[in-house]
């Protein structure tokens, strides 16, 4: 009888032993999958977010060259009359005294 209980015994601690190996198992799986989840996310993240930052950088680039474009114009209106003589004719179809407009006739 008392090999009995010693083989029930030893049984017992196997299978306690077999239920702890696998609870440790499924419990350290469970861990490096909700690692792996969540370092995928955060990568998926920081890739959008570099596309993002990539994107303002190309439209600032574009600022900067329409502003210098622009600071030029400002300063060949400051400092070029003939420039200044042209743009206002251009832009805000202005005359010299004495000028007069001719249209070429409209062959409808």
């Amino acid at each position: 009888m008392l090999q009995s209980l010693r083989h029930n015994q030893d049984r017992l601690v196997k299978t306690v032993h077999s239920i702890s190996v696998i609870f440790w198992a499924l419990l350290i799986s469970g861990i490096v999958i909700f690692l792996l989840t969540t370092t995928l996310k955060a990568h998926q993240k920081n890739a959008r977010l570099k596309n993002y930052v990539n994107s303002l950088n190309l439209k600032i680039e574009l600022v900067r060259g329409q502003n210098d474009n622009l600071q030029r114009e400002i300063s060949a209106i400051n400092n070029d009359p003939f420039y200044l003589e042209m743009v206002m004719r251009r832009e805000l179809n202005m005359l010299q005294q004495g000028e007069i407009v001719i249209k070429p006739a409209r062959n409808d």
